[in-house]
């Protein structure tokens, strides 16, 4: 891997084997995900794992589209042009990343009955 990559995944390698472990050991229900989030950045930066975060109503990005190209026909290609966001609601997963922790928690699925 280039140095960028290890770059981008020492928090992930750091944090990976004590985050597996935690996650294993929640008892879950039927419906439950174990959500598991890593905040990107330099390892000093991460402030270890904060656990028992809700999933956040919110987005890690404020898209907007820039229109790229014309299509033949009437048509258009789009490229997103995501804004990271710098607001999260307390105790979820993006307020967590975003003060630079791991976040550990639960996420419905909707589609079990």
């Amino acid at each position: 891997l280039s140095e960028r990559a290890d770059a981008d995944h020492a928090v992930t390698d750091a944090y990976l084997d004590e985050a597996l472990r935690y996650a294993v050991g929640l008892e879950t229900g039927p419906r439950d995900i174990v959500n598991v989030n890593f905040p990107g950045g330099p390892l000093e930066d991460c402030r270890g794992i904060v656990t028992s975060r809700r999933v956040s109503l919110g987005s890690f990005f404020d898209d907007d589209y820039d229109r790229i190209l014309d299509l033949p026909g009437g048509g258009f290609r789009l490229k997103v042009a995501g804004k990271p966001m710098r607001e999260g609601e307390e105790d979820t997963d993006i307020r967590a990343i975003l003060d630079g922790c791991v976040s550990i928690g639960f996420v419905k699925n909707i589609s079990t009955p």
